[in-house]
Formats: structure tokens, C-alpha cells, sequence
């Protein structure tokens, strides 16, 4: 059985409810301990620009450094706002490999839903 399973008419993934990870890993609730988790995120990345910049000192290297975080920036910014406020609204997911599954799945469906609608135009049998 797939972990996630795709509703068509609900167009949203949904998880079983017994999930594993939902009894290891709960979602952060305290604003505390959500400011102290993106504090240290901000650290972890300026110590491993740090280090990289250190490890090879040249303008180059920090150029194509800033253009990559701003990109992966831009990226994070769309799968988690543009996508579910302005191209599918009835769906929101909390990670990016659940935003993997939501793509790959979306693009299958709409595949096979366009293999349906061909094959009812030309009168063949659908199932």
C-alpha cells in the first residue's frame, strides 16, 4: 500500500492515519522552540558559506554561492507559497519531499486522465 494516496476530487495527497512518522515526529508547536530552530538554520548556513569561502577565497566562488541561495530561495518560495496559493489552492503540504510526490502524482494523473478522455472521444472502452 503507497503511503500517500492521491483524491482526485479532493485534489490533495492524503496519509494513512497509521503513519509511523506522525507517532515519532510531531510538529513544532512552541513559538520558542520555532524561533530557536530557524535561528540555528541561520547559523548552520552562514558556518557552511563560511567554510566554503574559506576552502576556495575567490569572487567567483561567492558570486555563484549567493546566486545558488538565492535560487534555492526562490524555489522554497514557490513550492510552498505560489503552488498552494495561486496554482492549486485546496492543497498544502509541510515538506519538500511531499511536494516531490505532490508533482510527480499531479503530472500522472493528469496523464492518465488525458489517456481517459482520448480513449471515451474515440469510443473506446475506459475502466
Amino acid at each position: 500500500m503507497p503511503r500517500f494516496a492521491y483524491n482526485a476530487n479532493a485534489r490533495k495527497m492524503e496519509m494513512p492515519i497509521h503513519d509511523w512518522t506522525r507517532v515519532v515526529m510531531s510538529d513544532l508547536k512552541s513559538p520558542t522552540l520555532i524561533w530557536i530552530k530557524g535561528v540555528l538554520f541561520l547559523i548552520l548556513g552562514l558556518f557552511a558559506a563560511a567554510l566554503l569561502l574559506l576552502r576556495s577565497p575567490s569572487l567567483t566562488i561567492a558570486v555563484l554561492l549567493v546566486i545558488s541561495i538565492w535560487s534555492f530561495c526562490r524555489f522554497y518560495y514557490f513550492a510552498f507559497y505560489v503552488i498552494e496559493h495561486y496554482v492549486d489552492n485546496e492543497y498544502s503540504y509541510s515538506g519538500l519531499f511531499q511536494f516531490v510526490k505532490y508533482a510527480a502524482l499531479r503530472r500522472r494523473v493528469k496523464q492518465e486522465k488525458g489517456r481517459w478522455m482520448t480513449q471515451a472521444r474515440d469510443g473506446q472502452e475506459t475502466y
